[in-house]
């Protein structure tokens, strides 16, 4: 991040801000509609009646505020606060409604909001990234909306085309406009210098949209069009981070976001469904209810086979577990007796696996309306108290649950008007929901999510994931071709490219607010019978293990590839992990071969995973210049797939349509580079590897490894090396000609343990552990 702070030039006609010298918002104004005639600040609807300053402090830190007041003809309406902060490059602006408001709803739509305060008119440069919300235009009953997509912009002229075209939906044309709304915002120049906006409170009915004011194309934060009466003393806050580099300013805009709230970050590391191996039997795994329904004995069956193969599958993540009139909404959170005659805590017991366990939106007619007070409307319904989800959890954790998977989150939005016209209902009966889960020590993972649920997890500590995609069903052709055939079932396929696209562009903003991103379950096994083969599981298994997120196979019983399961565990389950997700590399996110990387950093020590994806449907070639932030000086650079050590430091070439190139940027320590466990995508892993301490001529890492199992690790340098340690057993250190890369072979004995590696070849050092 760079130091500064945004620099604030007010005049009658309104604030401009500016940052590092660069002009980044030419007006700060508002727009508000009373009865469908709109009061805005540019045209003199809205009169600036006084403006003063003041400081004070917040959750954000100590401010310096400009305050200034706007009136209609009855007086004043409302009060805009532009508050800047001492120790962050951060703008918070406060919209205050200074009277009751009547008549303020235009239509029940994200794409028509209310009380815009305040609405942003941009500078010209910049180029843009927006997450697009993730409802249709019309809510109302039914499944329909999107998961939200990023629309990446040359400029503010081209983002309601690259808006438009960010319509990520398998079943409909959710709307083919470019006014979706979305959030956040990201803009940044050719030097990276950037911006982020978003809300800042009311998340789940807060969108950002393009509007057209007096002065021309605006962005306006508002409240979702349907809210027809708000409150004197009803205040929106909105936030503006600037900062040096597209992903560090994301990441401060994200601590910002839950410093507000009070969540710390990385909480989620040592959740099981983050760090460990999963199988899940949602729509994309074999056993996904579309095709065959899974029952208590499929779940004994797989688990028998996991045992037997070894593979080290750690949770179970049970869809539609329990009755249901249609998908989507729930009668009852009881397992479905025909699946499940002893319940699930006998599943969880006679399996050995604990559960993450779907849940939906309401059936209207559930059974639980004669026991706990709901809300019931045309297309689903939801409780009102504490109390329901209390209940719930309780049973969850009884019967060996760990976390839960909240679908269908924009589903009860869209059925429920009240969630969507009312201020703060929806944002606390999401809040009850997470808040009673995290009683019983649950996790909640995100699926079906608006962006705004996306910002309310910043306040709950135990949501520690989200989807980041669409089913995988919805990219594969033979399950498609299932469906018509069994199911009459007709979706519009999405090209696994677009669908990689999509979950790796989600992984930044979920990477910013300290989610773990799940790409949905995946198949393994290129040659998988029944029309379940995968024909890209290299690549989707690569993705996943560099997300640093959730990772769970769907295939049939006997039908696991085990050298993808290698690939991403260890023999307990424990997935080889980088720190965090994948960020982008700046410069190719206009390319259709993107570039991705992801960091393991153990004291001075990084290692950089990079990743070239081709997201296009035919060959193209790229061009990416390997500098900072991606490598330091001294480094060595392994080409994963070739097997081979490469010098160039501008990688060029041509890759096929879902092909990728993998690279391995390994630090030297003294005269060794450590390349790491090469029969893993990540080589080197702070779960595995918990430190490094090196002299002129050794390295010794401390290992936290599976006890009775043999492992292979990497280095290079320019003489085969020697190793010893404590609590393993060497058995054999070779090496690859012409390559400088030695394999050290050796078995653990006890856990945790301890190996020295010795660049001369000499012995005269013992490890002290």
């Amino acid at each position: 991040m760079s130091s500064g702070k945004p620099t604030l030039i007010s005049a009658e006609v309104g604030t401009s801000i500016s940052y590092q010298g660069v002009p980044f918002i030419v007006e700060v104004g508002l727009g508000v509609p009373i009865h469908h005639n709109w009061h805005w600040s540019f045209d003199g609807s809205l009169r600036l009646a006084s403006t003063h300053q003041e400081k004070g402090r917040d959750h954000l830190g100590k401010f310096t505020a400009l305050e200034s007041t706007y009136a209609d003809r009855d007086g004043p309406l409302v009060r805009q606060r532009l508050k800047t902060y001492e120790d962050n490059a951060s703008l918070v602006v406060e919209a205050t409604a200074l009277r009751d408001l009547h008549g303020t709803a235009l239509a029940d739509s994200f794409f028509n909001t209310t009380f815009n305060a305040p609405v942003i008119l941009l500078a010209e440069g910049f180029k843009y990234i927006a997450y697009t919300w993730g409802l249709r235009g019309e809510e109302g009953t039914g499944v329909g909306g999107n998961f939200p997509d990023a629309a990446i912009a040359m400029s503010l002229d081209q983002l309601p085309e690259m808006l438009r075209r960010a319509d990520f939906s398998p079943t409909d044309d959710v709307h083919q406009t470019g006014a979706k709304p979305f959030a956040p915002l990201v803009g940044y120049n050719d030097e990276e210098l950037t911006m982020v906006i978003s809300p800042l409170n009311h998340f789940l009915i807060s969108p950002l949209r393009l509007v057209d004011t007096p002065n021309g194309i605006g962005v306006a934060r508002g409240l979702h069009g349907s809210v027809d009466f708000i409150s004197s003393g009803t205040t929106t806050r909105t936030i503006l981070v600037f900062g040096q580099g597209l992903v560090s300013t994301l990441t401060e805009w994200g601590d910002l976001l839950l410093r507000n709230a009070g969540k710390r970050r990385s909480l989620n590391r040592e959740s099981v469904l983050v760090k460990k191996l999963g199988f899940w039997n949602c729509y994309g795994s074999y056993y996904a209810n579309l095709f065959r329904p899974t029952t208590a004995s499929t779940l004994k069956e797989l688990s028998s086979y996991f045992q037997e193969a070894e593979i080290p599958v750690s949770y179970l993540g049970l869809d539609l577990w329990y009755p249901f009139d249609e998908v989507g909404f729930a009668r009852s959170y009881r397992p479905d007796p025909d699946k499940y005659p002893g319940g699930l805590g006998n599943v969880s017991r006679e399996t050995g696996l604990p559960l993450e366990l779907h849940l939906s939106a309401f059936s209207p007619e559930n059974e639980y309306l004669d026991s706990y007070e709901f809300v019931v409307e045309e297309g689903s319904a939801y409780p009102v108290g504490a109390e329901f989800y209390r209940d719930r959890a309780k049973e969850f954790k009884e019967w060996g649950a760990v976390g839960v998977w909240t679908d269908f989150l924009r589903t009860q939005l869209q059925n429920s008007f009240s969630l969507r016209s009312r201020i703060g209902v929806a944002d606390q009966l999401f809040s009850r929901m997470c808040e009673a889960m995290s009683e019983q020590g649950l996790e909640v993972m995100l699926c079906m999510p608006t962006m705004g649920h996306y910002l309310a997890s910043t306040a709950h500590d135990n949501v520690t994931a989200v989807r980041t995609s669409t089913d995988y069903l919805n990219h594969q052709p033979g399950q498609l071709e299932l469906l018509r055939r069994y199911n009459q079932e007709e979706r519009n396929p999405n090209t696994p490219q677009k669908n990689l696209r999509q979950n790796l562009l989600l992984s930044l903003l979920a990477a910013a607010l300290d989610l773990t991103p799940s790409f949905d379950v995946f198949i393994t096994n290129s040659n998988h019978p029944e029309g379940f083969e995968e024909i890209d599981a290299p690549v989707q298994s690569l993705a996943r293990a560099l997300s640093s997120g959730v990772v769970g196979i769907g295939d049939k019983a006997g039908c696991v590839d085990k050298d993808i399961i290698a690939r991403l565990a260890f023999p307990d389950g424990t997935l080889a992990q980088p720190d965090h997700p994948l960020y982008p590399v700046v410069s190719t996110l206009h390319s259709d071969v993107m570039a991705f990387y992801t960091t393991t950093t153990l004291g001075d020590l990084r290692w950089t995973f990079l990743a070239l994806f081709n997201l296009a449907e035919g060959n193209r070639r790229y061009q990416v210049d390997l500098d900072l932030p991606l490598i330091d000086a001294n480094v060595v650079v392994y080409d994963y797939f070739s097997g081979q050590l490469i010098a160039e430091r501008r990688l060029e070439g041509e890759l096929g349509s879902m092909q990728v190139r993998y690279l391995v940027i390994a630090p030297m320590v003294g005269k060794l580079s450590l390349l790491g466990f090469l029969d893993k995508y990540v080589t080197v892993s702070g779960r595995q590897v918990k430190s490094v301490i090196a002299g002129a001529d050794w390295v010794e890492l401390a290992l936290e490894l599976p006890i009775g199992r043999g492992y292979t690790f990497a280095v290079v340098g320019e003489r085969q090396p020697s190793a010893e340690g404590q609590g393993i057993t060497v058995e054999a250190v070779s090496r690859e000609h012409g390559q400088g890369l030695s394999n050290i072979r050796f078995q653990v004995d006890s856990s945790p343990c301890s190996l020295l590696i010795r660049a001369t070849g000499e012995s005269d050092r013992m490890c002290d552990g």
